[in-house]
């Protein structure tokens, strides 16, 4: 199971204030998903206009997971590291030019030996320009970036080993590449702020995707699918009120003109001739910071999904038929309270349903952490799932995880 975390939004932000800011304006975007202990960026160069950041953490835990939808005996994992480097450069008229390269590390290398599965994999990789005001996102990009989609479903994603399975961001078990509602491949996003109110579009240029499609069919090869194009769009609203209240709407839709296994065209649940429009809309709202000594954190998202959600591939959870459903949705929620000694509790529940008859395939799990931030940059945490999936045959799916681990933040 990936996890994905920390996007862009937050080296950006450390990256920027630091270098041309006193305040720390990146703040609300840290507690989306990292907590933010006010430690500030891993400096590796600061000269004048120019700052180089290390970025990311190193995370190993002990785990009972197994691919197999049971329970194993402990192993150690750290599959969601991620390293990564940000530089910014200070430009007229208070315009930055930024590079971002991040990249997700299993550095025990408990892969496949093969390179369906290598060590590093790419999270993000983009160059942007963005404009230094009150919002420091504000500006234009280009590359592999978190979708705008995202923005809005952002706040739910906390968990260090778990995903937020109800959000629309990673379909399949996938990183959300391939239909740009996680780190989508290829796009072009410009975001923008009147006051309180901040918009964001996107555009996704051509490509191919393998992991979102997962093996569609019989065959042991994976189907790939092209992407012709899609966009994106959110719009949210920031307001003052208490430690910060986000909340918006995002749609995101790619249009996929062929799926296929060694050449031949699939046809799988929503998917026609090869053919599929995958659709995602979903609201969301979040109040507080995710950090040392911030208080209380909620934030919940939901949302409707059309050709896009396969549950095949959480086999964490749940044992599904392996298909594109033609509609499903799902919601996260998720509640914690961070005491100023360091210690963070978290309560949240995930879901995710399709409507297919015949076919009763669910996905609800609850989970509960305790993270101690033991200094700025180190934290030890365990986090547990209380799963109540129900596999496609109808039966119950209580393969329940643990996770006992530590994270050493470069951010």
């Amino acid at each position: 199971m990936k996890k994905l975390l920390i996007p862009s939004i937050i080296a950006g932000a450390l990256a920027s204030t630091s270098v041309f800011a006193d305040s720390n304006s990146g703040a609300l975007a840290i507690s989306q998903v990292a907590p933010e202990n006010n430690s500030g960026p891993f400096i590796l160069y600061k000269s004048g206009k120019d700052q180089l950041s290390m970025l990311g953490y190193l995370h190993v835990a002990l785990n009972n997971e197994s691919e197999a939808n049971s329970n194993t005996d402990p192993k150690l994992t750290s599959g969601s590291s991620m390293l990564g480097l940000d530089y910014v450069q200070y430009l007229q008229n208070n315009w930055l030019f930024n590079a971002h390269s991040a990249w997700g590390f299993d550095f025990l290398n408990q892969n496949t030996g093969d390179d369906s599965d290598p060590m590093f994999t790419n999270d993000e990789s983009y160059i942007a320009f963005k404009h230094h005001s009150d919002n420091w996102d504000t500006g234009i990009s280009a590359g592999k970036r978190y979708g705008v989609y995202y923005d809005v479903v952002s706040g739910t994603d906390m968990y260090n080993s778990f995903d937020q399975v109800g959000s629309g961001v990673y379909s399949n078990n996938s990183n959300g590449a391939g239909f740009g509602t996680g780190e989508a491949d290829g796009v072009i996003q410009w975001r923008n702020d009147f006051g309180p109110v901040s918009f964001a579009l996107q555009y996704a240029t051509a490509h191919t995707n393998q992991e979102q499609f997962g093996a569609l069919t019989n065959s042991s090869t994976d189907a790939q699918g092209n992407i012709k194009h899609g966009y994106g769009v959110n719009i949210m609203g920031h307001l003052d009120i208490g430690t910060g209240l986000n909340f918006g709407v995002a749609y995101n839709q790619a249009q996929v003109d062929e799926i296929n296994v060694a050449g031949t065209t699939v046809n799988n649940g929503a998917v026609s001739n090869g053919e599929l429009t995958p659709k995602a809309q979903a609201i969301g709202v979040q109040y507080g910071q995710w950090g040392r000594g911030k208080g209380w954190y909620a934030a919940a998202n939901y949302g409707v999904y059309r050709n896009q959600e396969n549950f095949a591939g959480w086999t964490g959870y749940v044992t599904a038929n392996n298909t594109i459903y033609d509609k499903a949705q799902g919601m996260d929620a998720k509640v914690a309270y961070s005491f100023a000694n360091g210690i963070r509790l978290l309560g949240g529940y995930d879901t995710l349903r399709q409507d297919t008859a015949g076919d009763a395939a669910k996905i609800q799990y609850a989970v509960y952490g305790i993270y101690w931030d033991i200094t700025e940059r180190v934290e030890i945490f365990t986090e547990n799932d209380i799963n109540m999936s129900t596999n496609s045959d109808g039966t119950s799916n209580h393969n329940d995880i643990y996770n006992v681990g530590a994270r050493y933040y470069f951010i």
